[in-house]
């Protein structure tokens, strides 16, 4: 499935992986109102993995990147040349913890014969999103929104079995590995939010040893209930909110005809704890208001100043 520089596809290693997790009893979301989510737990249910402290304790992205990395016929042999930042080698190498685990669950369960009963199901969840993103024309609503100056490669990997969505990046390729989505506007929005991070590091990596060097700013999130665990240090914390700033100010409102910005501003704010969103989103803004723009990145001081002051008052 192809579609101007976008491919999405199914992917049998990722979702053995996740049938893992979810009998393990690692993954998050509710697996009713996914079919197949439910019939891959059900059917699995009773299996007896290996001890899972170490597991409990690695986000189940890092578990992602390494399946990623490795081939696709065999999943425990490591793709040749591939290119890695030396952010996705760490999340690699810290997610190969759950090579043995898949080992033992490839090896005591009958995953290959389900998969091949359940892949039709799959693979049409698959052809409903790749028609999504066809007709939208996501790929270029990116590019344009974080003002690229090379298209971006991007793969999307639907998962019924995940919640939410992951965005890796490896050879040059945007990865966006997505949950069941119950609404077209829920799978546009997840694919902008996932496909946004290598275009979001691209733009930030001029300016990440100024975001570090004002970590001090990560004091504004702490006591915030809502604010994710996920995302523990000032640049990633930088990074996920300028992601849902632009996506907010720019991105959705071309994707989604009926995104209401002010409402979707104020659950970032009460509902995932992103307190500082509004200081981004304006500041975009105000670059995107201009008719000689320069580059993204030129917002980042900018945002940097603007929550100094902030912090001072």
């Amino acid at each position: 499935m192809n579609n101007n520089g976008l491919i999405v596809r199914p992917d049998k290693n990722l979702f053995m992986l996740y049938a893992l997790l979810d009998t393990l009893g690692l993954m998050r979301g509710d697996m009713d109102g996914n079919p197949i989510r439910k019939a891959t737990h059900d059917h699995f249910i009773g299996y007896e993995g290996l001890d899972t402290k170490k597991l409990k304790k690695t986000h189940h992205c890092h578990y992602v990147t390494y399946v990623l990395t490795r081939q696709e016929r065999q999943v425990f042999l490591p793709k040749p040349r591939l290119l890695l930042s030396e952010e996705m080698k760490d999340m690699a190498r810290r997610g190969g913890i759950i090579e043995e685990h898949l080992i033992r669950f490839q090896r005591n369960t009958d995953f290959k014969e389900f998969y091949r009963k359940i892949r039709p199901h799959y693979k049409f969840y698959c052809q409903h999103i790749d028609a999504i993103t066809r007709e939208k024309r996501i790929e270029g609503v990116l590019d344009k929104a974080w003002e690229m100056k090379r298209k971006i490669p991007m793969v999307v990997i639907p998962i019924p079995l995940e919640a939410g969505g992951i965005g890796p990046s490896m050879n040059g390729v945007s990865y966006a590995v997505i949950g069941f989505c119950h609404y077209d506007s829920n799978a546009l929005h997840l694919i902008a939010h996932e496909g946004s991070h290598t275009r979001a590091k691209i733009v930030l990596a001029p300016y990440l040893d100024e975001i570090r060097s004002n970590s001090h700013l990560y004091d504004h999130l702490k006591g915030v209930a809502a604010y994710s665990k996920d995302y523990i240090t000032w640049p990633i914390c930088f990074e996920e909110h300028f992601i849902r700033a632009l996506q907010e100010a720019v991105i959705n409102p071309e994707l989604i005809p009926e995104f209401d910005v002010q409402e979707r501003l104020q659950r970032e704010v009460n509902k995932c704890g992103m307190v500082l969103i509004y200081d981004f989103y304006e500041e975009i803004l105000k670059h995107k208001a201009k008719s000689r723009r320069g580059n993204l990145g030129d917002v980042v001081p900018k945002i940097l100043k603007r929550l100094n002051d902030k912090k001072r008052l």
